[in-house]
């Protein structure tokens, strides 16, 4: 059952924020337009230290709200408890009803929360340091795109 409830929020951003209310928090050199999906991705300047990604959120022109956001962020723990690096165990699919997503490689959809997603890492060497074969968090993403598809359309 999807729809618990869940704040979908990072750095102050929620999914569902309008642009005109959250513009004024960024530096202008960090929005990009990008022109083929026609959104404007806001970097935030928080960088994962392993893998030198950069969080960020997107905005689909057509819309003006906020529907995508992915983290990195080594320091932001989701629910108090999951971090990025940690060991995705059986134990935290069966609480938070995570499920492999067959048409994204790397990624746990939710059950549980509808717009959660977790990337992972399988452990097979593309870190360095994590070659043991377990899957570990890489990102946390908060994706409601499916729900306005088809008014991008």
């Amino acid at each position: 059952m999807k729809g618990n409830k869940m704040k979908y929020e990072y750095c102050g951003i929620s999914l569902g924020d309008d642009i005109k209310d959250i513009i004024n928090k960024f530096d202008i050199s960090k929005i990009e337009y990008e022109k083929d999906l026609k959104y404007l991705s806001f970097k935030l300047g928080k960088i994962s230290q392993k893998t030198n990604l950069e969080c960020f959120f997107s905005i689909p022109i057509k819309i003006g709200k906020v529907i995508y956001i992915i983290i990195f962020d080594e320091n932001f723990k989701l629910f108090n408890e999951l971090e990025i690096w940690q060991e995705l165990t059986d134990e935290i699919k069966e609480k938070y009803e995570l499920y492999y997503d067959e048409d994204d490689d790397g990624i746990y959809l939710s059950k549980k929360y509808k717009y959660l997603k977790i990337g992972v890492d399988g452990g097979y060497g593309e870190m360095e340091e994590f070659k043991d074969y377990k899957e570990r968090i890489f990102s946390f993403i908060f994706d409601a795109q499916e729900d306005i598809r088809w008014i991008l359309q």
